[in-house]
């Protein structure tokens, strides 16, 4: 089990990270980011597609489900390192494309979580609820087997024994988590190099288990097979595929944190950091950086990133909203709720149609505006607009069904 620490480690996606970084002083509370992003549109690569349009194709998208009226407008919007993207509408229906099935189901949902081809959700009753692709134990049940599923399986901790009390879940590669009611973390499925418990024997968890002990995790991040939790107060501890945890820690008021393929952002007070590559212009500086005071060390290599956090310049983005990182960008929501994105552009992942550069500053993405949120795979993005479509950029950004029903929330 992981013991209660102070130290914390950061991992970036596909098993890559670091260390979180030093010297973050703690400040008012930071503007509500996002929990996640949405995919949509039927747009050409590099190009924006438009949600409101009806489309076929797409990358593994399953049937309409049976017909549920409880629409509503869309409150969250996930995306998966499979390049799947799940949205949840305030009745509590979810709807998913791309790689990601839409759960074949009645229920309704109160938080939903896209891993790398599965999805969670923690439906009205407390408890978590996994669809997908179960291998290595990834929907945690214990009949799951290793096909392929659209029906929501409940987690259990044990045969026929469901995990209750659920109040979030996160997902990641073959991988699962959830916090309960008490803020403690239950996790299944992979567990080849530790990246649950690494004192644990087992390389699969077919069910739920307790993964902290004498540690209140608030929030939850997940990507790849690494995982990061907000205690209260705002300190952060990892675990996962780094193998442990590191010697740093972040001291700040954390209330959103999202990891990319080699660099991390979060809301930290008041303020929007970055930090770790920014070999492609991800953490949005046209300068040459100084030097780090401080290195984390990356996933399962000998790799070390930077590790100084640093806000964006201060003529570019502000009063950031909502934010995403994919592998090698970063996208952001400004307080005028434009959408601005920045580093590697291949596959049109800034949403400009130029896919052979990258930009060391943010560029803002064309025919975006009002956006509510987004959300990031590692090459494609969506916003939802307040009142209107999905819009999204990127490598395959086809819906696969009809979106002209979804429709973003109201914003003020």
């Amino acid at each position: 089990m992981l013991a209660a620490a102070t130290s914390c480690m950061l991992s970036c996606g596909s098993g890559q990270g670091g260390e979180l970084p030093q010297g973050v002083g703690a400040g008012p509370s930071a503007p509500p980011g996002g929990s996640g992003g949405t995919t949509g549109g039927t747009g050409a690569t590099g190009g924006v597609g438009t949600g409101a349009t009806s489309a076929t194709g797409g990358t593994g998208g399953t049937p309409e489900p049976a017909p549920n009226n409880n629409y509503g407008p869309i409150v969250q919007l996930e995306a998966g390192l499979g390049g799947g993207f799940c949205m949840r509408r305030e009745g509590g229906t979810v709807r998913c494309w791309a790689n990601i099935a839409s759960p074949r189901s009645s229920l309704a949902f109160v938080d939903v979580a896209v891993g790398f081809d599965h999805a969670c959700g923690v439906g009205e009753d407390e408890r978590a609820y996994c669809w997908g692709n179960a291998f290595d134990g990834a929907l945690g049940n214990s009949r799951s087997g290793f096909s392929e599923t659209d029906v929501p399986l409940v987690v259990e901790t044990e045969p026929d024994v469901p995990l209750e009390d659920v109040r979030d879940v996160e997902a990641g590669s073959e991988m699962s988590c959830a916090i309960l009611g008490d803020d403690s973390v239950w996790c299944w499925g992979n567990n080849s190099r530790g990246h649950l418990d690494a004192s644990s024997p087992d390389d699969m968890w077919r069910t739920a288990r307790k993964t902290t002990d004498g540690v209140n995790i608030d929030r939850l991040y997940m990507r790849s097979t690494r995982i990061c939790g907000v205690q209260h107060g705002g300190e952060m501890i990892c675990w996962g595929s780094s193998g442990g945890a590191g010697q740093d820690t972040l001291v700040a008021n954390t209330t959103d944190f999202q990891m990319g393929s080699t660099h991390a952002c979060a809301f930290v007070g008041s303020q929007f950091l970055c930090w770790g590559t920014n070999d492609d212009g991800e953490l949005g500086h046209p300068r040459a950086l100084d030097p780090p005071t401080h290195t984390c060390h990356s996933g399962n290599s000998s790799l070390s990133v930077p590790c100084n956090p640093i806000p964006l310049p201060p003529d570019s983005v502000t009063g950031v909203r909502d934010f995403s990182l994919g592998s090698s960008f970063t996208c952001a929501v400004d307080e005028q709720r434009d959408v601005w994105c920045w580093g590697l552009n291949s596959d049109g992942r800034l949403g400009i149609r130029n896919t052979t550069f990258k930009s060391y500053e943010p560029i803002k993405v064309p025919e975006i505006a009002n956006a509510a949120m987004i959300a990031s795979t590692s090459s494609k993005s969506c916003a939802v607009i307040c009142e209107g479509s999905v819009e999204c950029w990127g490598q395959d950004t086809a819906f696969g069904f009809d979106a002209s029903i979804f429709v973003g929330p109201a914003c003020q």
